[in-house]
């Protein structure tokens, strides 16, 4: 069967589609008035004043009622987190599906388990549990890898002790640029420097493969005549590096790295390739992204 360019492209928009509505269908969404449509975290109900949404994990400006056509909120928790406060002075425990203001919200109580549809009238204010909000930025928070890192580790390969910093962009699948130095313990004549700079793209969140060039071992080289230990001195290898590996994080700013791999010498007549083992822990700097403005459809 023969598939001209067109089709190809019409294919790869579908599941370009496709994939960002799945991805928007797991967010909270507002529709205004003016109708744009907001997505992102739901964190507050301030009823009836605002509402207030998070993207990332930057808070945006709040959204007022009055300008407020409906909002859908869409990620569920095992535990019912909205209180709806009565004017009669009774509270009830549930979800809440949708408000559209000045209309009815529709709720599913903790203990019915049934959707219902309550008249705005009958609300006095709405409260979100407030741990629950912080699982949700938590949540949040952990899609959120922009960031810059520092890792100390060792190389228990060689010997070797490095500092490395890292700038990473990027979902669950990323790109991470990195540059690596330090010492090589192991060597006859003391501790010599090293260095490695490269690439990692990352899957799956947390791991990666990465590729890097540079110095990646030393050797003894002799100087005619030969007469003396002063007629020896240390001589760099550069190379190749190739890993996979994860970056696993404990919580916002801390976390442990292990890799393995193998190392290809440019002349491998001074030194044999060699395979790796590296770990590390990874202090995380996150990079804030300011997203103040709304997302449009």
């Amino acid at each position: 069967m023969k598939i001209d360019l067109n089709t190809i492209c019409l294919m790869f928009g579908i599941l370009f589609s496709t994939a960002i509505y799945a991805q928007d269908n797991n967010k909270d969404l507002v529709y205004l008035n003016s109708g744009e449509i907001v997505s992102g975290t739901l964190v507050e109900i301030a009823y009836p004043r605002h509402v207030r949404l998070m993207v990332e994990d930057q808070y945006l400006e709040p959204f007022l009622f009055k300008d407020i056509d409906k909002i859908i909120q869409n990620q569920m928790y095992d535990d019912p987190f909205d209180v709806l406060y009565m004017v009669s002075g009774e509270r009830t425990i549930g979800i809440i599906l949708q408000i559209n203001p000045n209309d009815f919200i529709t709720f599913i109580p903790d203990h019915l388990g049934d959707t219902v549809c309550i008249s705005h009238e009958k609300v006095k204010r709405i409260f979100h549990k407030k741990e629950n909000i912080e699982r949700k930025l938590n949540a949040v928070y952990k899609g959120d890898h922009h960031y810059f890192s520092i890792s100390p580790g060792i190389e228990f390969a060689h010997g070797r002790i490095g500092l490395s910093f890292q700038y990473r962009v990027g979902g669950d699948f990323g790109v991470g640029m990195y540059v690596r130095g330090g010492f090589n313990l192991a060597f006859l004549f003391g501790p010599e420097p090293y260095y490695n700079v490269g690439l990692k793209l990352y899957f799956l969140n947390s791991f990666y493969i990465n590729g890097g060039y540079g110095i990646i071992g030393h050797y003894e080289e002799r100087i005619p005549p030969y007469t003396s230990i002063e007629d020896r001195r240390t001589a760099s290898v550069e190379g190749f590096t190739a890993r996979i590996g994860a970056d696993h994080f404990f919580n916002k700013s801390f976390g442990l790295n292990i890799a393995m791999g193998r190392e290809i010498p440019i002349e491998k007549e001074t030194i044999d390739p060699k395979f790796l083992f590296d770990m590390g822990v990874i202090f995380k700097f996150p990079i804030r992204k300011h997203r103040n403005q709304s997302k449009k459809k």
